[in-house]
């Protein structure tokens, strides 16, 4: 995967990501925290947009985490294998928490066999989790699966902000969705 942090990455993708960040701080405002990734279809660079986002967020100083929300195929474990990270003790057996020392980013993923994704997919379940996060970090980027494959961006969109839909952002005070 292209990241940010690593020398080779071109000059024209690093400022793709940096003015992608300068949109999402500028848009954003005061009280939204939450930034949903997602796309219409597999493989068309979320998971990159994703890491690459909260990498460029936290470079500003920001408390980031990092939201593998993608249960069906989950990629940021993946994408930043190659980076050592500490686990920190969490209460839910769903989740595991990380927090990556070289991004200064944290990052959460689900523990869920695909047959009990629906306990994870569920609003109630969701907010409660997303608020929790919101008191400790200045954003939290969920990676999400493809809108067009899953309903789970919805389920996901549901837990704690309405959606409005723009050619390629949806957003309201509490969210943007690059799509």
């Amino acid at each position: 995967s292209v990241l940010m942090v690593n020398s080779l990455t071109g000059d024209t993708f690093l400022e793709t990501v940096r003015k992608l960040r300068n949109k999402v701080v500028n848009e954003a405002g005061e009280n939204t925290k939450a930034i949903m990734v997602t796309s219409s279809a597999p493989a068309e660079g979320k998971s990159t947009v994703s890491v690459n986002l909260a990498i460029a967020l936290a470079k500003m100083g920001k408390k980031v985490m990092l939201v593998d929300g993608d249960l069906h195929h989950p990629s940021i474990n993946e994408i930043l294998s190659g980076f050592e990270g500490r686990d920190f003790p969490c209460n839910d057996p769903q989740i595991t928490l990380k927090y990556i020392d070289d991004l200064d980013i944290g990052v959460l993923t689900f523990n869920v066999d695909e047959k009990d994704i629906w306990k994870v997919m569920q609003t109630q379940y969701l907010k409660k989790c997303f608020d929790e996060l919101r008191e400790e970090c200045d954003y939290i980027i969920v990676d999400a699966p493809p809108c067009a494959l899953s309903s789970d961006p919805v389920t996901i969109a549901g837990a704690d902000w309405y959606l409005q839909y723009s050619p390629y952002v949806y957003y309201n005070e509490h969210c943007i969705v690059f799509n």
